[in-house]
This record gives C-alpha cells, sequence and structure tokens, in this order.
C-alpha cells in the first residue's frame, strides 16, 4: 500500500511472516543499569517461585505484550500535560532542549527513555501536542542497522503488536525490497472508533546501502482520528526540527 509509506515515514515499524495464536511464555520485567529489560529467567536477586513487579504492581511473572503496554504507555490518556505524564512515570527524564524535536503534526518529543524490547534496544520518547500528550514514538538504537538484523527486529516486535491490537491491521505492507525505496515494511492499526492505535515501520536509511532504520509507537485513545490522518495526506513521523 502506498498511502502508508506517507503515513509512516520516519516511524517505527515491525512485521511478522505469519503470527500465531498461541500464547507466548510470560517473562520477567526488571531493571538493569537504569533500563527496563524484559526475560525468560527472573531478575537478578529473585527467586524463580517469586515472580516479578511491574512498574504497575504485577505480582506475578508478565506475558511481554501486557508488560510492554504497562512499561510505555497504561495508565496514560490523550492530553494529559507533561507533569502528569512524569507523575505516572517518574523514571522518564527530559529530553535535552539540543535535541528536541518537532514533528509535522505539529507535535515535539519532550521525555524520554531507553527501554529493552523483545531483546533489541529503544529510545521512547513522548509527544506532545498543544502542551497534551500525544503519541509514543519509539526507535532502534542504534540506528540504522544492517537490513538482516533490523528485519529480525521488525518481525519481533511485530507479534508483540499484534497480541495487543489484533492480527487484521487496517493497513499492511509486507517487508520486501521496493524499487526506488529500498527495503520497507509496515503496519497500521486502527481501533473500531475509527482511531489510530499503533504502527511498526520497516524503512531503507537514506544514503547507507543495506542499512535500514525500525521504529514503532503508539496513540492514546481518541489522540489520532484515522481518517483525519489519510486525508491531511502529512508524514506523521516526519520530522521538521531536529535531526535522527
Amino acid at each position: 500500500m502506498k498511502h502508508i509509506g506517507a503515513v509512516l515515514s520516519g516511524l517505527v515499524v515491525v512485521l511478522a511472516a505469519g503470527f500465531s495464536g498461541q500464547a507466548e511464555a510470560a517473562i520477567h520485567q526488571c531493571r538493569e543499569g537504569g533500563r527496563m529489560t524484559y526475560q525468560a529467567l527472573p531478575c537478578a536477586g529473585q527467586s524463580a517461585d517469586l515472580g516479578v513487579k511491574g512498574r504497575r504492581g504485577h505480582g506475578q511473572a508478565l506475558d511481554e505484550a501486557q508488560a510492554l503496554a504497562d512499561e510505555l504507555w497504561t495508565g496514560l490518556t490523550a492530553g494529559m500535560p507533561m507533569a502528569a505524564v512524569r507523575g505516572a512515570m517518574p523514571e522518564l527524564t527530559q529530553v535535552a532542549r539540543s535535541r528536541m524535536r518537532r514533528f509535522e503534526s505539529g507535535a515535539i518529543a519532550l521525555l524520554e527513555k531507553k527501554v529493552v524490547v523483545a531483546g533489541e534496544d529503544f529510545l521512547a520518547q513522548y509527544l506532545f501536542l498543544n502542551g497534551g500528550f500525544h503519541q509514543v514514538w519509539l526507535s532502534q538504537l542504534p540506528s540504522p542497522q544492517p537490513d538482516a538484523v533490523s528485519k529480525q527486529a521488525f518481525g519481533k516486535v511485530a507479534r508483540l503488536l499484534a497480541r495487543l491490537w489484533g492480527d487484521a491491521p487496517r493497513e499492511n505492507s509486507p517487508v520486501q525490497v521496493t524499487p526506488g525505496e529500498g527495503l520497507f515494511g509496515a503496519r497500521f492499526w486502527v481501533d473500531a472508533g475509527g482511531y489510530a492505535q499503533g504502527w511498526v515501520l520497516l524503512k531503507a536509511a537514506p544514503q547507507q546501502e543495506g542499512h535500514s532504520q525500525l521504529t514503532f509507537g503508539y496513540w492514546p485513545k481518541g489522540a489520532q482520528d484515522y481518517e483525519q490522518l489519510r486525508a491531511s495526506g502529512r508524514e506523521v513521523g516526519q520530522l521538521v526540527v531536529g535531526n535522527e
């Protein structure tokens, strides 16, 4: 689908070559070296039968997809002021002024943290529009990565997002090499009310052959009307101020 390239350019994307309905193994949510990680084994210093408490007080091992949502956006609502977001997620730090980025939508990345998702390092940034929380935007670290690495990470992240939002995204571009664009793949989820839920994007890195960029993200309920986004034709992940 040509449209999804415009809508998601510069955003996070992931694709799995087929999803399984079988439950994945529960994982443990741990903090190591100031970063949140998700792993099959208990956290260091914790016995195997105790499980783990997530950031929101889960007293058992967490399903990886739900752990991802809990760590990154559960409890956040569209329009929340920055102080309220920081109150809900005290581990977030303010983006240095020299690194602040404004997107074509007008949203600005103001808060951030590093996380590990599906064994891959990501930078999670929290975007605000007109003073209110608008979006979570994640980019793989470092970026870009060799195509083979990006494709593998794409599949792992896609499986997590499919567990959250279902196996039938509104827009779906299989991972493939496209003429003039290089490696590309994307998925875009929309809820029953017509609001965008999230996306995952794999896109060839400009001027670096054989490398690509992986991003994914989330909109809180009601933050972004899908049809309005399509009608605008804007590239919602396109930076207009700042650099990757």
